[in-house]
């Protein structure tokens, strides 16, 4: 044979992978079409203490978004929407959220975005509002919105 493994296929063990648990295949699910308004957005941030918040910092870009569109609608596409957002000369800022589904708990993810221009990267502060309040499910969670996030913008990520 041609990598040397010997002709007896069926001889070759192939690991079964280990058992995964229920909590294990929870996966994040984001409602569409949420709304939350300036002054929710602002209690809600301001009701999570500062030290439950996820601080993601300075996620290397291999480019980056021309305006707040190019961030916007990639993100919407995976229910994750802006209340608001700006260009300063620097960088993007946006202040974005998702809600989870009810059946997974129907808390919501509050993120400030940064998109620093030079060079391009991309930070996050993310603060979990509501939900669930086990601590391991609640990082999991975050874990998943960040690798969403990056899903969603993957065309500036290298």
């Amino acid at each position: 044979d041609l990598l040397g493994f010997g002709d007896d296929v069926s001889a070759m063990s192939v690991p079964t992978p280990a058992p995964v648990g229920p909590a294990s295949l929870q996966s994040l699910s984001l409602k569409s079409g949420v709304i939350l308004n300036g002054e929710d957005y602002q209690n809600k941030w301001s009701s999570v203490p500062d030290a439950e918040a996820v601080i993601i910092p300075a996620l290397a870009m291999s480019t980056g978004p021309t305006s707040t569109d190019g961030v916007e609608e990639p993100l919407k596409a995976f229910n994750v929407f802006t209340m608001a957002s700006g260009e300063l000369s620097t960088e993007f800022k946006f202040f974005l959220y998702g809600q989870e589904e009810d059946a997974y708990g129907g808390g919501f993810f509050l993120i400030q975005a940064v998109v620093s221009k030079a060079p391009f990267d991309l930070s996050l502060t993310i603060k979990p509002s509501g939900g669930d309040t086990n601590p391991t499910k609640r990082k999991e969670k975050i874990d998943q919105l960040v690798e969403l996030i990056k899903s969603a913008l993957g065309e500036y990520f290298p």
